[in-house]
């Protein structure tokens, strides 16, 4: 494996050059472990950029062609990316290929910069079409932020919604409540609900509150927020903004008819931005 290293004196973050994951990251002040370490019994993961699909899908079609993808959450989490350095911010890239065409046919740039805060970081993630037809695509981020006991996900002030889920990890029902401002991480909340899949609204911030006293707010306008983690064991919670949605059971099979999908005109890109700030 080979990553990248990005420093100051509160934030250092190690990025996985293969599928320009986050690998690491520490509050230095504290001497704190934020990712959780990944192991193979609970999730061997610590971070996933999803795109062009979220979840495990069984197919979808482009001009009535059945497509599928050999891994959940898309085309590019085991591509290796090219890196390039700026002042405070790694930049690593990555152009679809004969192996992307086989599983998504559309003709793709994917770059996806780390940049320090004095607190934290951003991570912003540039989607360009570089073909010859529009290009449908859904995009995530699956940070697995690690727990230590008594922590809590605290949203805006507000009612919050769940989208129930099918056995194929579908979304499959109307939306559902699920609490007023605050969820508890714990494992009964995961063996309710195997990914909590929740629409807007639900405010201009997201904190998780640690059981040690860190907080780690994660801002950013997505369409929908995800939280997961192995209902079994493992000491982490995944905070996913997604930029569309998973799987919709009873769906248009066509890519660009289903919900909440982003399409980009030929020659067109756009720019998507999570921030992530830490405090003690």
């Amino acid at each position: 494996m080979s990553t990248v290293t990005l420093a100051n004196k509160n934030i250092k973050l190690e990025v996985d050059c293969t599928g320009a994951s986050l690998h690491r990251a520490e509050y230095l002040p504290a001497s704190t472990q934020l990712l959780w370490n990944g192991d193979e019994r609970s999730w061997k993961y610590r971070d996933v950029v999803m795109f062009p699909v979220i979840g495990r899908w069984d197919f979808f079609t482009v001009d009535g062609v059945k497509y599928t993808t050999d891994m959940g959450h898309g085309v590019v989490r085991n591509k290796q990316f090219a890196v390039s350095y700026g002042q405070d911010s790694i930049t690593l890239s990555v152009t679809s290929d004969s192996d992307t065409l086989r599983q998504y046919p559309f003709e793709f740039a994917l770059d996806v910069t780390y940049s320090l805060l004095e607190n934290g970081w951003t991570v912003q993630y540039k989607v360009a079409n570089c073909g010859q037809k529009d290009m449908p695509y859904y995009l995530g981020a699956h940070p697995g932020f690690a727990v230590t006991g008594n922590d809590v996900i605290e949203f805006a002030p507000q009612t919050l919604y769940n989208f129930p889920l099918d056995e194929k990890g579908r979304i499959a029902g109307e939306k559902q409540v699920l609490a007023d401002t605050t969820v508890k991480v714990d494992k009964q909340l995961f063996k309710k609900h195997a990914t909590v899949v929740i629409p807007e609204p639900y405010g201009d911030k997201i904190t998780l509150k640690r059981g040690d006293g860190i907080n780690i707010t994660v801002r950013a306008n997505p369409s929908t927020v995800a939280i997961w983690s192995n209902a079994q064991s493992g000491d982490f919670v995944c905070i996913e903004p997604w930029w569309g949605i998973c799987e919709v059971a009873d769906s248009p099979y066509e890519l660009s008819e289903k919900p909440l999908v982003n399409i980009l005109k030929t020659s067109s890109d756009a720019t998507y931005t999570v921030s992530y700030t830490v405090e003690k």
